[in-house]
């Protein structure tokens, strides 16, 4: 089995996928295969995937005549995968020609360091909207790397275990071995827009280990959507947060968790005073978990 698979979800992608395919031409020598799956797209993408497959033979398309969702097809691409590593990539992304060889490395040192083949890596980014391009560190770019249980309570309800680094777990930038992606199990189908974040949550009661690539290794485009602006993603938090309702319970976080997703919703829409009336009701619900957020 050779090293390196990497898995690209398509869906209507027309003005972008070309672009991202041209940036793995540079990284040809540790990859065995990159799989294209075109999620029903009804526009241009298939064509184009096609005439980059007779550019590089390395490039396989495989396709859902329907769309199916990102869940269905990524955990397609990790089925379909005949490398030891698994790469994933979005398809409107770009990924710097180090990329790979750089977090497979790093996963080699933290398995021999902490004794597991369950380890997670994810790389910074380099993310470009209309208006700017800014840093984003991922999870686990400094020592000690984050691990267990602490990881699925950061993602669920903000808490930071003092001494560690966290940061998203977005699965588009992340690479792990096939092996441990068939332990962890398929994405969930019924989470549209977090199921990236329920793969590593699963990952981290297995005992995971997460760590980062402080280096921007890939170059993440930004682009908002109607359903991004509404109030789905909150929805779809508090979704993940019913999931996982038995562990946060017994966490005694089950409902500051959905008044701090509320809160970094509303943060994020610029709302100060719904946000700083989430923050006071925080204050009397989990002076813990408040103070932590605050950082002290």
């Amino acid at each position: 089995m050779d090293e390196l698979t990497v898995s690209i979800t398509c869906y209507n992608a027309e003005e972008t996928i070309e672009r991202c395919l041209k940036s793995l031409t540079k990284s040809e020598k540790i990859i065995n295969e990159v799989l294209v799956l075109d999620d029903g797209s009804t526009d241009n993408s298939v064509s184009i995937i096609k005439e980059n497959i007779n550019k590089n033979k390395k490039i396989k398309l495989i396709r859902h005549m329907k769309n199916k969702g990102v869940a269905a097809a990524r955990s397609k691409l990790i089925h379909e995968a005949r490398s030891k590593f698994v790469a994933f990539l979005d398809d409107d992304d770009e990924a710097h020609p180090e990329r790979f060889d750089k977090q497979i490395r790093l996963i080699e040192k933290a398995e021999i360091s902490h004794k597991t083949n369950l380890v997670a890596c994810y790389c910074s980014r380099e993310v470009i909207s209309e208006e700017n391009s800014q840093y984003m560190g991922a999870i686990g770019v400094t020592p000690p790397s984050p691990h267990g249980k602490m990881v699925a309570l950061n993602i669920l309800a903000g808490y930071k275990e003092p001494g560690y680094v966290f940061g998203p777990v977005g699965s588009g930038t992340l690479i792990a071995r096939r092996e441990t992606f068939l332990a962890v199990g398929d994405f969930d189908p019924n989470l549209r827009r977090t199921e990236d974040l329920d793969w590593a949550i699963r990952l981290s009661l297995m005992g995971g280990v997460f760590i980062g690539c402080p280096e921007p290794l890939i170059r993440q485009h930004v682009t908002v959507s109607h359903e991004k602006s509404n109030f789905k993603p909150l929805i779809d938090s508090f979704q993940l947060l019913i999931k996982y309702q038995k562990y946060l319970k017994a966490e005694k976080f089950y409902i500051s968790s959905f008044i701090f997703q509320a809160a970094k919703f509303f943060y994020a829409k610029k709302k100060k005073y719904r946000y700083k009336f989430l923050l006071a009701t925080l204050y009397v619900i989990n002076k813990k978990l408040f103070s932590n957020l605050r950082g002290k």
